[in-house]
């Protein structure tokens, strides 16, 4: 389980638990190559990035940087 901490909505600083769902390789258009980003079960909402992902002892695990919706093809 982990907790993440950010503003919802850029207004409203809210935490919630979630579990890791797993782990996921990504390149972006503006980065030199794959970076490893941690998918968790609860999505965060807009205005959430730059929060932090914690595990329950308090280290730092992730920070919110997006949200990505997979679809399947």
């Amino acid at each position: 389980r982990v907790t993440s901490l950010g503003i919802d909505g850029a207004t409203d600083l809210k935490s919630w638990e979630s579990r890791v769902r797993g782990f996921v390789r990504l390149s972006r258009a503006d980065s030199e190559g794959p970076r490893l980003y941690v998918v968790t079960e609860h999505a965060p909402v807009q205005g959430r990035s730059g929060g932090g992902l914690f595990l329950d002892d308090g280290r730092l695990v992730g920070v919110c940087v997006g949200r990505i919706e997979r679809t399947q093809a």
